[in-house]
């Protein structure tokens, strides 16, 4: 079994690959065969010079010497049987160790031509079958697409036959692709019996290999009309087999992920996908949405799942190997991050109705995970620590053009009056305001107030963001502690149960009564603070990863200037710099203690807001200041915006009814 530092080194150097690669490339051309016989060259090659003699005669060389090329029947009947592995010669048949197409040779043909590749393909996979050569109908069929895609290559472009030899390479990589296409969806219809399940793991697992076809298939399905019935086939299969795959003893699910982004990356797919079934089944509870959603077994992927943290923080390490297995993870989490953010990119941009299913679906998911925040909720009925900053680091990328640049032009592009919308993706009824109360809320926003005009993507990506740094980042604060308080109570029990084994002496290998004690007790006491303390590692590793906190920091500073934005009368700021008080008290300062009268000068509509809105940033920059490489730390510029904002709420106090 590998070392966890094997396994580390596996998966960066694939999400290394992944990190390299185009995102805008075609299809990767298929490698060429290796255990198939070698294409028969299709031109003569060229005659050696002769040696140059000396003559008297004047004459040209003739031409008797250069073979004339071979004709394009020849050409055509020699390639469709190395491509097809067929014959319709019985006797090259058992020579070459191809099939003998025997219903196309009592036809009285005798070599193969265009008009016969269809029926060849059709006398092969539904009469004859292939199991006597080939392990399945697939294999056949991606064996040929292989042979195809190789002779294609070698076809020169000065060639004089060239869109002939095209037109025939071409008819059999669409049949080809075309009957993978059918294996999907009537696998019954070969002689050689296959499965569903077998042919999508035989993709995925030789996704490297195939990934060139596959792109085709698609493309037949597209073709077909039938894209959606072929993504109802394959991604749920990818999404369950993910969810049951060990992601600790290796890197396969790194394969799955490829297919995903393979099906993504055509727009066609990625503009219906929120049509496969159980993209967003309804009723799902706070803890379900990562196992029980289409894309929540690929979201939830990242070193903070306790089976990956416990797997990566082995007992007994030291500080410096914990130092290095904390910046190989934080390598794979960023890589990790990247990849996922890449696949929702492809979703927001494929157009209106699946970029508004995916925003349903994040706000659905922070809508239900309130309790995240909870001291005392358990963990086991909300979402992961791994799934919610995996949902909220893909929201910061997202954000970066318009809140991590400062610009004031993008920062207008962020619609104020959110709480005017009449189907908000957020759920704020129970929400606590900044100034107001519920009642106070309601009365303003009143039925005939609210609006059914669409928010831009710039409004919900950021209100969405800021659900997500209280509920998402915010909840792995209470994770920490919870985790911390565990440890330190399941080192005591332990120790107590030790030291009464102790006692016992001997008697503890030998008394029946105490070895139940000690697989039923001790050992799941010593597994569980295993977990807990590599939980434990794990989040410090997250919190840490200055990279990653630079990018979440820029965000947040951009949020506290829209804040600022907001608040300030000229709402000119940070083009204009700030000036506080608002108001100026001195004449009244028995007022500085007026709630009702401070609540009524406060700005609108700010006051409105829920408080989770600013909570959450002040919490994370309370939490992250903690750790010593924090993105506070030499960050002189965006530092100060952060304390001309804590300033603002602290010297202001018509803006906050109490200090956070």
């Amino acid at each position: 079994m590998s070392t966890p530092e094997e396994i580390r080194a596996k998966r960066l150097a694939r999400l290394a690959v992944f990190s390299n690669q185009n995102a805008g490339k075609k299809s990767p051309s298929p490698k060429p065969t290796t255990n198939q016989k070698p294409v028969e060259p299709t031109h003569t090659p060229a005659a050696k010079p002769s040696p140059v003699v000396k003559s008297k005669s004047l004459h040209p060389a003739t031409s008797k010497n250069i073979k004339p090329q071979q004709s394009i029947e020849s050409w055509t009947n020699s390639q469709l049987e190395f491509m097809l592995h067929a014959s319709l010669s019985k006797e090259k048949a058992n020579v070459k160790g191809f099939f003998h197409l025997a219903s196309l040779a009592d036809e009285g043909l005798s070599q193969l031509t265009f008009e016969q590749i269809d029926s060849a393909f059709l006398e092969l996979l539904t009469e004859q079958g292939i199991s006597s050569k080939f392990t399945s109908p697939l294999d056949y069929l991606l064996t040929t697409w292989k042979n195809a895609s190789g002779i294609k290559r070698t076809i020169r472009n000065d060639d004089s036959q060239l869109s002939q030899k095209q037109h025939i390479v071409n008819e059999v990589l669409r049949l080809s692709s075309s009957y993978t296409l059918i294996i999907f969806q009537v696998p019954d219809m070969f002689v050689d019996e296959t499965t569903i399940d077998a042919t999508v793991q035989t993709f995925w697992k030789q996704i490297n290999k195939y990934d060139g076809m596959l792109l085709e298939v698609v493309e037949r399905a597209i073709e077909n009309d039938s894209v959606l019935e072929l993504c109802n086939i394959v991604i749920p299969r990818l999404s369950h087999t993910l969810s049951i795959i060990d992601y600790t003893t290796d890197a396969e699910y790194m394969k799955i992920l490829d297919v995903l982004q393979l099906f993504l990356s055509n727009k066609a797919v990625a503009s219906i996908f929120h049509e496969i079934d159980g993209y967003h089944p309804d009723g799902l509870k706070a803890h379900q949405f990562e196992t029980k959603t289409l894309l929540g077994p690929f979201l939830r992927i990242s070193p903070l799942l306790t089976s990956i943290a416990a797997f990566n923080y082995t007992d007994g390490i030291t500080k410096s190997q914990t130092r290095s297995i904390d910046e190989s993870l934080q390598a794979e989490h960023t890589m990790s991050a990247n990849r996922l953010f890449s696949l929702c990119d492809k979703l927001v941009r494929a157009g209106g109705a699946a970029r508004q299913a995916f925003l349903k679906l994040l706000a659905d998911i922070v809508n239900k995970n309130h309790l995240r925040r909870g001291s005392h909720a358990d963990p086991r009925k909300n979402a992961s620590d791994s799934f919610m900053i995996n949902l909220t680091l893909i929201l910061v990328k997202f954000a970066q053009p318009f809140l991590a640049t400062l610009n004031p032009k993008m920062l207008e592009k962020i619609d104020i009056h959110y709480l005017s919308q009449r189907n908000k993706l957020l759920d704020l009824t129970e929400e606590t305001k900044i100034n107001s109360t519920i009642q106070e809320y309601d009365e303003h926003y009143t039925d005939d107030k609210l609006t059914d005009k669409p928010l831009n993507f710039i409004s919900d990506c950021f209100y969405l963001l800021l659900a997500y740094i209280h509920y998402g980042i915010g909840g792995i604060y209470i994770s920490a502690d919870r985790v911390k308080s565990g440890v330190k109570q399941l080192t005591e029990q332990l120790k107590k149960v030790e030291a009464m084994l102790q006692k016992a002496g001997s008697q503890a290998q030998t008394n029946p009564l105490m070895k139940i004690m000690i697989e039923t007790k001790v050992n799941p006491l010593k597994k569980e603070l295993h977990n807990l303390k590599a939980m434990k590692c794990a989040i410090e590793m997250f919190a840490s990863n200055r990279n990653m906190q630079m990018e979440v920091f820029d965000i947040i500073i951009g949020s506290v200037t829209f804040f600022m934005k907001l608040v300030d009368p000229t709402h000119k700021y940070p083009s204009v710099p700030f000036q506080i008080p608002l108001r100026n008290m001195d004449d009244d300062v028995d007022k500085l203690d007026d709630i009702e009268y401070l609540r009524s000068i406060s700005p609108v509509p700010f006051k409105y807001y829920p408080e989770m809105f600013i909570e959450g940033i002040v919490n994370y920059c309370h939490y992250i200041s903690k750790y010593g490489n924090n993105p506070m730390f030499q960050n002189e510029e965006k530092l100060n915006k952060f304390v001309e904002f804590s300033i603002t709420i602290l010297r202001c106090p018509e803006l906050v009814k109490k200090v956070i």
